[in-house]
């Protein structure tokens, strides 16, 4: 191989891929969280739940532990995620319930494609979603 860039583009491939999955899942789980702020509106329950948030952060730390991420970093990362989720259900609030318009779309199938190369040695690390599973979640919350 002449030019060692040209070596990346299987990684950076891959790396593309990876990223595409982590905007899918979190417009799933933006898509649900838009659900969950309606209900809390509509059953007069709280934007924020503080306990819950930082059993998020300390879920997040503890997972990053376990696939060798730096913990601060998940944290952070889990952070930015709340953020937004409790400015979406502001949001909600503020228009008198219902999800807002952006994200209000159909649930992803979850993707069928086999782990690549080299998450094969850790098959924790490869766990697409379960787009199913968040059908009925989305059902039930919106008594579908």
């Amino acid at each position: 191989m002449s030019n060692p860039i040209e070596g990346l583009s299987g990684f950076r491939e891959r790396i593309d891929e990876i990223d595409a999955e982590l905007i899918t899942l979190l417009g799933i789980r933006f898509e649900v969280t838009r659900i969950v702020g309606d209900f809390k509106y509509k059953n007069g329950l709280p934007a924020r739940d503080p306990v819950r948030e930082e059993g998020q952060l300390e879920r997040a730390r503890q997972r990053s532990a376990e696939v060798g991420l730096n913990p601060d970093f998940a944290a952070a990362f889990q952070q930015l995620i709340l953020t937004q989720v409790v400015s979406d259900h502001e949001a909600i609030r503020a228009q008198g319930g219902d999800k807002p318009e952006v994200g209000s779309q159909e649930v992803p199938p979850a993707p069928t494609d086999p782990p690549m190369s080299g998450l094969e040695q850790r098959p924790d690390l490869h766990t697409p979603p379960q787009a199913s599973v968040e059908r009925a979640i989305l059902d039930h919350l919106t008594g579908s």
